[in-house]
């Protein structure tokens, strides 16, 4: 198996091809895997992004709340809060 860096790089590959699917399911397989606090964080937001281009608004939220409930940077903060507000 890929490590969890790598996991995280190829679902955002997937996400850039418009395999918003695809994406989802590895970062999904990512987060069960429970790697570093930050690591999750990360997925988090990006299975939020290809949860939200899947057109499902509800799991897209959820996943960009318990982003902007970790520690995240003011930039970060305010492209989850954009994000958030297109769900």
């Amino acid at each position: 198996p890929l490590a969890p860096a790598a996991r995280h790089g190829l679902a955002l590959a997937r996400y850039s091809e418009g395999r918003y699917a695809d994406a989802a399911k590895l970062l999904d397989d990512l987060i069960a895997s429970k790697p570093s606090a930050d690591l999750v964080r990360q997925a988090r937001y990006a299975r939020g992004l290809s949860l939200r281009r899947q057109k499902k608004w509800q799991e897209a939220a959820a996943d960009l709340e318990a982003f902007l409930a970790a520690d995240a940077t003011p930039k970060e903060r305010s492209d989850a809060r954009f994000e958030l507000a297109l769900c």
